[in-house]
């Protein structure tokens, strides 16, 4: 996960910064997972100080100088993060540059940057969608976060989140510029033991590493995950998961999905690109799935790519948005080393089959009502 800031440290060496002269200090630690148990209303009030977290086992990383610690927990939709810094001087500007005292935060998909109180400022949040109360001391300060978790983008039930926790630490006032960092990275967890994503990916041989796409997504009444894993293209509710398989070589030739709303009826359709191969040749598909309860529904899906040999077809995509719908339009684009002579294929029966630049129509406009669509 890459957090704002350009400088990459790896774990307790020290860097020269050339233009600085400057030595950098830099400590990571990694918590596989750390607990979030839930709390009962009032339980933490958000005031900056940390008398109420005491119980709560938290993360640590750096030494006695510069160390950082993350605690969390979770008020019924609420994330709470307790976030404690040691640090002998607190340097903080008015105009909260980057080169002061200042935390960097990536948890599911919001990144914030905080900056704590000191004896002249107050507190900083960039940018908002969170509360936050800040609180120094003589050798330490304490942030404390509170975030709807339907905001990190898995939904009001997640099972688990990464995150990536930086402290910046600023020591001269003058050269505002970070002499040391220290970095906590993992996953927060929100249930006890394996995640119904960990049951997935073991029952398909994958690991986590695999899983490039995480995203909450309405499910009937319900709220469940849409996870690109691999090949395999799934929906992992609280009650178990379901899944597609790719006809795709591997996870390479599967590109990130989007979700769109095709209809315009607030249901957001997972479209998902890849190459099948095989035979000598390859085609790029475009596919829109529906979530499900019991896992993925293809219900549109077109070609947009060719290779034929040494051959190849193209067409030009474009996702065009009318009222709240949204249409697919495909243009044909002039082939490449192909003639019509030598194209002897004929078109795809699974699917729309992939628009020719010699004949039939050289745009299709795909409009959808539900699970069904035309085209004009």
């Amino acid at each position: 996960m890459t957090l704002a800031d350009p400088l990459r440290c790896p774990p307790m060496r020290f860097v020269l910064a050339p233009s600085l002269a400057l030595a950098v200090l830099c400590a990571t630690a990694r918590a596989a997972t750390l607990q979030c148990s839930p709390d009962e209303a009032g339980v933490v009030t958000l005031d900056g100080l940390l008398d109420d977290w005491h119980e709560v086992k938290g993360a640590e990383a750096g030494d006695e100088d510069n160390r950082l610690t993350l605690r969390c927990n979770v008020e019924g939709p609420t994330l709470h993060l307790a976030i404690e810094a040691r640090d002998e001087r607190i340097v903080r500007t008015k105009q909260a540059r980057p080169g002061e005292d200042h935390v960097s935060l990536s948890v599911g998909n919001k990144h914030f940057t905080l900056f704590p109180a000191s004896e002249t400022q107050k507190g900083k949040l960039v940018p908002g969608g969170a509360k936050m109360a800040t609180a120094s001391g003589p050798k330490s300060f304490a942030i404390e976060l509170a975030v709807p978790l339907a905001s990190l983008g898995q939904g009001q039930r997640p099972e688990r989140l990464s995150f990536a926790l930086r402290f910046d630490d600023c020591d001269s006032a003058v050269a505002l510029t970070a002499e040391h960092t220290v970095t906590i990275e993992g996953e927060l967890a929100f249930t006890a033991g394996d995640s119904v994503l960990d049951g997935f990916l073991s029952d398909r041989h994958l690991s986590r590493s695999t899983v490039r796409f995480q995203h909450g997504i309405r499910v009937g009444k319900d709220t469940a995950q849409v996870v690109l894993a691999g090949k395999y293209l799934a929906t992992i509710a609280n009650d178990g998961f379901g899944y597609v398989e790719l006809p795709a070589s591997d996870g390479k030739d599967v590109q990130k999905p989007q979700l769109v709303d095709l209809a315009g009826d607030g249901r957001p359709t997972i479209l998902v690109r890849y190459t099948e191969r095989g035979e000598g040749g390859s085609r790029e598909v475009l596919a829109a799935y529906r979530a499900t309860p019991s896992g993925m529904t293809r219900f549109f899906a077109v070609e947009i790519g060719k290779q034929v040999g040494n051959g190849r077809l193209a067409t030009k995509l474009t996702l065009k948005k009318r009222g709240k719908a949204t249409d697919v339009i495909v243009d044909a684009l002039p082939a490449t080393a192909l003639t019509s002579e030598q194209y002897k294929e004929a078109p795809a029966s699974d699917m729309e089959p992939i628009l020719l630049p010699w004949t039939g129509p050289k745009r299709v406009t795909y409009t959808f009502s539900g699970d069904a669509y035309q085209k004009r």
